[in-house]
């Protein structure tokens, strides 16, 4: 009898950890995947063109492949400083090294200190090289401390105009895309980017899941623990005033509302639970940038 009892004290302790061990991971995949979407959606402006292509259940748009300050331009060049500065001040980061094919965003704060005439120039990227002492006499680096480093040299398919000089931000963006897909079994969202060499979208890579399948009619629904019209991945347009807008309409949005739906991998026996797959659901509301 003690030892029945031991057991089953044991059996409920171990299900329980098992249970809330699987629910832990089902939120942290729907918290990963919401943090990808909004710190990549949260700087796109769709007026600058940095939306490309939008469903209900991917995107694409324009992602940041780095960032920096120009150190030199000259005509069609912009020299951009190494990464390490021996003064240990950033001011120029990279995700992935540059390369043609890509799309630089400079800014051009025109002939007046007013800022009635700045504006955000978009180049298409013709060449890149790699650039050793890169802005070494620019007052940016060390001349001595930097003399080495390898920087970049990136040339726009037009020549820039007078008004971008030295101290211009830069920012290289390239073809990103989100989507919700089918491995194996499961459901994943999944990122990739696009790849210039080629002409064709690399290899899509989960980032989180398992998720929802798609759901026809998901993006306008909300968010629920249960139903037919949750969807893993879902995206709801929206004007100024909030009025949904259809995928891929001419007009701008100004926000999107995102779902996502999750599914635990092994189905969850605890007390007070009803035993079986688990369901849930996480929504955000991303504000866009306008230019």
């Amino acid at each position: 009898l003690v030892g029945g009892v031991i057991f089953r004290l044991v059996d409920r302790s171990q299900r329980f950890a098992r249970g809330i061990a699987a629910i832990a991971d089902q939120r942290a995949q729907l918290a990963v995947a919401a943090y990808a979407v909004e710190t990549e959606l949260q700087g796109a402006a769709p007026a600058d063109g940095d939306l490309i292509a939008s469903t209900d259940s991917a995107i694409a748009y324009l992602g940041k492949v780095g960032s920096a300050v120009a150190c030199t331009v000259a005509g069609s060049a912009i020299d951009l400083a190494p990464p390490n500065l021996a003064s240990g001040i950033t001011i120029s980061w990279w995700n992935t090294a540059p390369q043609a094919g890509d799309s630089v965003l400079v800014l051009d704060e025109g002939g007046s200190r007013s800022a009635a005439d700045d504006r955000w120039l978009h180049l298409a990227v013709s060449g890149v090289t790699s650039l050793p002492n890169a802005c070494l006499y620019s007052p940016y680096v060390d001349t001595i401390a930097d003399a080495g480093k390898v920087g970049w040299r990136i040339t726009t398919a037009t020549p820039l105009p007078l008004t971008v000089v030295s101290g211009a931000a830069v920012q290289v963006v390239r073809p990103q895309r989100f989507a919700l897909y089918r491995s194996a079994s499961e459901w994943m969202l999944g990122w990739t980017e696009w790849n210039p060499l080629t002409g064709a979208w690399n290899v899509i890579q989960p980032v989180a899941g398992p998720l929802l399948p798609y759901a026809a009619g998901a993006a306008t629904s909300g968010p629920a623990t249960s139903g037919p019209a949750i969807s893993g991945f879902a995206l709801a347009w929206r004007d100024s005033l909030g009025v949904s807008l259809p995928a891929g309409a001419a007009g701008l949005p100004r926000s999107v509302s995102l779902t996502l739906g999750a599914i635990t991998r092994q189905a969850v026996r605890m007390d007070g639970v009803r035993a079986g797959l688990r369901r849930d659901s996480l929504s955000r509301h991303i504000a866009l940038r306008t230019p």
